[in-house]
């Protein structure tokens, strides 16, 4: 019979062999006893510095399992426990799914780290891996069973969400805790209407900033800070799109094409629209998601692809050759489950994206058009009426840019 010493190498062979994650052993005081990443110190530092040792602290009040703990940087490490020692197995550490080395920088801004050291980090992040929470879960299941040779199932994998930062001030009057209370509540709302698809958003950022924390005056002006805060929602505001239903490939990549403009962004006034913005792209993806859940795998597909490509110009004979049908049976099939016409549904999702973009963003209407891949800015401005029973510039005039 093996030893648990033969099964953690070969545990760490195995993953090894999926994705090259780094292996710790710590003793109870969170003390190195073994590791073999290349930036020891460096990457032992980092972990501390993102409150590893409050989620240990806190899970293991409730349980010895192992969990996989997230911090706000989408950086991930799976623990795993000893049963009659006190050693601490953590493998990682590993991005959740999302690697967009355009956000390194946000994601070390706020590490008592030296400049050198945050270099050096930087460039190790490119060979970080991002895994998937169902195969990060995998791997914390067999972690576990290195250990202790005790087998578990999903359901016994928690995960851990890094607490919030939070600025602390002698100075700050006692109601403070009920506005942050408030601030929590609201973050609440907006997360179970991306998770429901509910389009009925008018106002709630604006909410949402009016019951920000005071902070002090200094860091109010501050856009690193400004940026942390959109980067952080924008974080949970994926996850619970993909907890709505959308697929966790096109959320991560919705999340990372905000992140880069977050990041980009030079004022407050930009960084509040950008979280209007991503907010109402959510919240309707998840809600467009809705209308094709219940149907065929091939069908789902089409609709996927086109949700996701409102900017090209889609055909019927090129989305059966994607899911292997003929254009008359995709054309009869889709009628069948979608209740519409493809090339209808096609229409429908082009006229929401330009909605959504008359709404959100300072574009010319001939600007859209071409980006919705219409042939003229008359055209589109036709289809337009013809959809909603009013031009682009009165629909804009309707609705406030955000």
């Amino acid at each position: 019979m093996l030893t648990k010493e033969q099964y953690i190498e070969a545990y760490g062979q195995l993953t090894a062999s999926c994705y090259p994650i780094w292996n710790w052993k710590y003793d109870e005081n969170l003390c190195v006893i073994s590791s073999d990443c290349n930036h020891e110190s460096l990457f032992h530092q980092l972990m501390l510095e993102c409150e590893i040792r409050k989620a240990i602290t806190k899970h293991r009040v409730q349980s010895d399992l192992p969990f996989i703990y997230i911090c706000d940087s989408t950086l991930c490490w799976i623990v795993a426990f000893e049963k009659e020692q006190d050693n601490i197995y953590i493998k990682g550490p590993f991005f959740d799914a999302l690697k967009d080395p355009e956000t390194y920088d946000g994601l070390l801004q706020n590490h008592d780290l030296s400049l050198e050291a945050k270099d050096v980090l930087k460039e190790s992040f490119l060979d970080l891996p991002a895994i998937p929470s169902n195969i990060a879960t995998v791997f914390a299941l067999m972690l576990h069973y290195a250990i202790r040779q005790e087998a578990l199932t999903e359901q016994d994998i928690a995960f851990r969400v890094t607490e919030r930062h939070r600025i602390e001030d002698t100075n700050v009057a006692t109601d403070q805790l009920q506005r942050q209370n408030k601030h929590w509540e609201m973050e609440d709302e907006i997360l179970d209407k991306v998770r429901r698809g509910d389009t009925n958003i008018s106002g709630l950022m604006e909410k949402f900033a009016e019951r920000e924390p005071e902070i002090p005056e200094n860091l109010q002006k501050n856009l690193n800070y400004g940026r942390q805060n959109i980067n952080m929602l924008l974080s949970l505001i994926s996850r619970a799109a993909v907890e709505g239903g959308l697929p966790r490939k096109t959320s991560f990549a919705v999340c990372g094409q905000y992140r880069r403009r977050i990041n980009a962004s030079s004022t407050v006034r930009e960084l509040q629209a950008l979280g209007n913005e991503a907010l109402t792209e959510y919240v309707h993806r998840v809600n467009s998601m809705k209308k094709y859940r219940h149907c065929s795998k091939q069908i789902q597909l089409c609709c996927e692809y086109i949700n996701n490509h409102p900017e090209e110009k889609i055909t019927l004979n090129y989305l059966a050759d994607r899911i292997g049908y003929t254009p008359y049976h995709l054309s009869r099939k889709f009628k069948q489950e979608m209740g519409c016409a493809l090339v209808d549904y096609i229409q429908d999702v082009k006229i929401e994206r330009a909605q959504f973009l008359l709404r959100t963003r300072e574009m010319a209407v001939d600007e859209i058009a071409a980006d919705l891949n219409y042939a003229s800015g008359s055209y589109f401005s036709s289809v337009f009426r013809k959809k909603t029973g009013e031009s682009p510039s009165e629909y804009r005039r309707k609705h406030e840019i955000i």
